[in-house]
């Protein structure tokens, strides 16, 4: 059976006007989401790495509806640079540890501050992943969206809409070699959400016994 799923992988098709192959993407139905079974497991020992669709990601809004866990991509540091893969390895903690803080808050139970910080983060990240099948993000825009959400460190209350068309202005006049922190930093101070200031402090009540101050007069008039 690997055999022949592989051969068929192999052989998906040649262009006859150039020799050119065609890439053939498998796509497997995984029932109560069992990964584990002999069709899934040979696909995925053939293939250079793997999407899975998480149906409980899908019903909470995620889109595109794709466990982060479980996905695989045997190729995909290779076409990094040092700044992405650093960015795309605190993801992958960060996502990691905000399933964990995810977990403990369906009990009811106080959370830690660094667990509440995860799962604020962790919420934040998702919605910057949401995607509408017809809107593109290229590799700029999409580094400078995750940059600036993980430098918030789920502390700092962002606009997520407001920071992707922001994202779209400035990707292009990034290059590898422009400073991306500086960039990173001005875009959060663009996006942040401030607090409302607090009411100023009601006036003191006087002493018992002692009448209210009267205001004092401006210019000698009344």
């Amino acid at each position: 059976m690997f055999y022949a799923h592989s051969s068929l992988l192999e052989r998906a098709g040649r262009l006859a006007k150039n020799g050119a192959t065609l890439a053939a993407i498998p796509v497997v139905l995984t029932p109560n989401n069992d990964i584990t079974a002999p069709l899934p497991t040979a696909i995925m020992s053939i293939t250079d790495g793997q999407l899975i669709f998480d149906t409980e990601a899908f019903r909470a809004g995620i889109r595109p509806a794709i466990s982060v866990g479980l996905s695989v991509s045997r190729v995909g540091g290779v076409g990094q640079n040092k700044r992405q893969k650093a960015l795309t390895a605190a993801l992958f903690k960060k996502l990691a540890a905000y399933r964990q803080a995810a977990e403990f808050s369906h009990f009811g139970s106080e959370l830690a501050i660094e667990s509440k910080a995860d799962l604020e983060l962790g919420k934040k990240i998702y919605e910057a992943l949401k995607q509408p099948p017809d809107v593109v993000y290229s590799i700029n825009e999409q580094d400078l969206i995750l940059g600036v959400v993980m430098k918030t460190e789920g502390k700092i209350t962002i606009n997520i809409d407001s920071l992707k068309r922001k994202a779209k202005e400035v990707a292009p006049t990034l290059t590898p070699e422009s400073d991306w922190d500086g960039a990173i930093t001005k875009l959060l101070s663009e996006v942040t959400v401030q607090a409302p200031a607090p009411p100023p402090p009601a006036p003191a009540a006087p002493p018992p016994g002692q009448p209210p101050a009267t205001p004092a007069k401006k210019d000698g008039k009344n």
